[in-house]
């Protein structure tokens, strides 16, 4: 039952596969585009007063969507082939926001060290 998800059917490894890639590469991409926003936006900070939080924030935010895209296509994706959802996939948002205060603080480490 718990076994290698490709004995399931053909489309059993990929979604195995789809369902880790896309959230770590979501993750990743806040860390390290967090960890050199002030060095890539140091010519709007020096030409106005803008709060630096907030720029973390619009990173963090975009990816939320680009992951929102995303697995909306992989979603509907899903539904074509007939893939049986379970109720598990409720709670989705919260861990995904657990994920992105992970890498909005883990970035904030990063640019501190």
């Amino acid at each position: 039952m718990y076994g290698c998800p490709a004995q399931q059917n053909v489309y059993s490894y990929g979604i195995y596969l789809v369902a880790g890639i896309i959230p770590w590469m979501t993750f990743s991409s806040v860390v390290m585009r967090s960890s050199t926003v002030y060095l890539d936006k140091k010519h709007i900070i020096s030409k106005i007063h803008v709060d630096l939080n907030s720029f973390p924030l619009y990173i963090a935010i975009s990816e939320s969507m680009i992951f929102g895209i995303t697995f909306g296509i992989v979603f509907a994706f899903f539904f074509v082939i007939g893939y049986e959802f379970s109720m598990v996939l409720l709670m989705m948002p919260i861990i995904f926001m657990a994920q992105q205060l992970l890498a909005m603080r883990s970035a904030r480490f990063l640019v501190s060290w």
